[in-house]
């Protein structure tokens, strides 16, 4: 009895020991070591694809990841926007007139947030503090947009056929030709 409870115990030490270092193995692995970071928010009027944990670059450079989004009404504006906490690796200075954009890895890529450095001398971003984005064009506007001019186009052309056929004096014309 005596053998067993120090066999089990010897066994458990030996778990406990094996886990410690396969998560020692999985974080250093991994790239999962925590990185010192401070937040900071983000307004737009839309995030086109943008989600928690999408990541946050300085001019095209790797410093953070999406935190959360929240929806507020601006009193000011009178319209709703979206607030993106984002969290940057501390010692990245954000000017406050940098400029946040949501852009794409490749055509159909995955959304990120690209900021780029405001100007030399501007005043830098506490933590907490609020970076204005600029709202990205939506692919699905711009393609109603140019269905529409399209399908306008279209309907000219055909009024313009129509009034080019409708007419008596073209339709004598072209039976004529048929008949030559």
């Amino acid at each position: 009895m005596e053998r067993n409870k120090s066999l089990e115990l010897i066994v458990g030490i030996v778990v406990v020991i094996g886990l410690g270092v396969l998560v020692y193995l999985i974080t250093q692995i991994g790239g999962l070591r925590p990185v010192p970071s401070y937040q900071l928010r983000i307004v737009f009027g839309s995030i086109s694809g943008i989600t928690e944990a999408s990541p946050v670059s300085y001019s095209g450079v790797d410093a953070g990841e999406v935190r959360s989004i929240r929806t507020f009404f601006d009193e000011e504006e009178n319209m709703s926007k979206v607030e993106v906490l984002v969290s940057v690796r501390k010692g990245l200075k954000i000017q406050e007139d940098a400029k946040a954009y949501i852009a794409t890895l490749g055509f159909l890529g995955e959304k990120y947030i690209d900021i780029l450095p405001g100007t030399p001398g501007a005043r830098i971003l506490d933590e907490g503090e609020v970076l204005v984005g600029h709202d990205p064009l939506l692919l699905e506007w711009m393609m109603a947009q140019s269905g529409k001019e399209t399908l306008d186009k279209l309907g000219q052309t055909i009024d313009a056929l129509n009034n080019t056929i409708g007419d008596k004096e073209n339709q004598a014309r072209f039976g004529r030709t048929l008949v030559n």
